[in-house]
């Protein structure tokens, strides 16, 4: 569940709506892995990790921190 400010099914991100994180270019920027907390940073970090979400690129590349130290087990986030 998500915790913060909710308009109907909506729920606010204090980025906007809109908001993208830049579009990944292979050669020219450096890979990125996010561990992310979302209770963090007054929750920025659930606004982060939304965004992440709906951003190519990123989706697969941000994480909860709070999920992965969850799922330490064989077969969790952290088996690669």
């Amino acid at each position: 569940t998500h915790q913060g400010a909710t308009f109907g099914d909506y729920i606010a991100n204090r980025y906007g709506s809109n908001a993208r994180l830049p579009q990944f270019v292979r050669g020219e920027h450096v890979p990125t892995l996010a561990l992310i907390n979302p209770h963090s940073g007054a929750r920025a970090g659930r606004d982060i990790l939304e965004i992440a979400r709906v951003t190519p690129y990123y989706q697969d590349r941000f994480f909860n921190i709070v999920d992965v130290v969850r799922d330490m087990y064989r077969g969790g986030l952290l088996d690669v």
